[in-house]
């Protein structure tokens, strides 16, 4: 593993199978600490102290490449999922209304439009379904009523809540298994009693969901590639080429 300079702070590092892009970011907060990230936009995120040298960071990734070859895997996309299970597609020539689930298979037109577009359109709508079914009993179980539901595709986030009532989550959240959905949105709920991350906020969580360490464990494992999802033929297969 090698690397060299682009810039003053940007370059790129090699792995053997490819070419990492890295930015180095000075900070001020830490004295002697060296940090080591991967950002989906940046690459290797290389956090070093001011005044020091960046290739001395850099000479000290050389010691972690076992580390960083284990999360460049964590980061790859993970094929298609469907509440913790894998989802195989399916074509059906005479299908015209858009993607169904059959059979425990995603049946697609074999014509139409971009195959990506109408896979993450579906996975939107289940995510809607299983919200709307789910929120509102765990809601009132909680004792808690929101007031505004949406699915967005956050990038760093499961869900948020904000001083509003307003509830966010990530449509992805379809592919995790309903433990760690529910998991997030108990997470969410609880945060309209204690919008904070304080004992009392944990306290909620935990009564309504003692198993929550464990979901929360699942996404810490599985969750940066489902993040990097992109569609995929036949489950786990080959990978069309995405517009992105």
């Amino acid at each position: 593993m090698s690397a060299k300079f682009l810039s003053r702070a940007k370059g790129v590092i090699d792995i053997g199978t490819f070419q990492l892009p890295f930015t180095i970011k000075v900070s001020k907060r830490v004295k002697h600490r060296y940090s080591y990230r991967l950002d989906p936009t940046l690459g290797l995120l290389v956090t070093i102290p001011k005044g020091s040298n960046p290739r001395t960071a850099l000479e000290l990734l050389e010691r972690k490449h076992d580390w960083l070859v284990r999360a460049l895997e964590m980061q790859q996309p993970r094929g298609n999922m469907l509440l913790g299970k894998p989802l195989s597609i399916a074509f059906d020539s005479d299908l015209r209304d858009g993607p169904q689930l059959k059979d425990g298979q995603l049946v697609m037109p074999e014509r139409g439009a971009n195959r990506e577009s109408q896979v993450t359109a579906w996975y939107v709508k289940q995510a809607q379904e299983y919200l709307e079914r789910r929120l509102p009993e765990l809601a009132h179980t909680m004792g808690v009523a929101p007031h505004k539901i949406h699915l967005k595709d956050q990038r760093t986030r499961w869900g948020s809540c904000s001083s509003k009532r307003n509830l966010n989550f990530n449509w992805r959240l379809i592919m995790t298994p309903p433990q760690v959905f529910d998991a997030t949105i108990i997470h969410e709920l609880a945060h309209l009693r204690e919008l904070n991350h304080s004992t009392k906020f944990w306290d909620i969580v935990r009564e309504h969901n003692p198993e929550y360490l464990e979901a929360k464990a699942w996404l810490k494992e599985h969750g940066s590639r489902i993040r990097a999802w992109r569609y995929q033929l036949g489950g786990n297969t080959k990978s069309f080429e995405s517009s992105e």
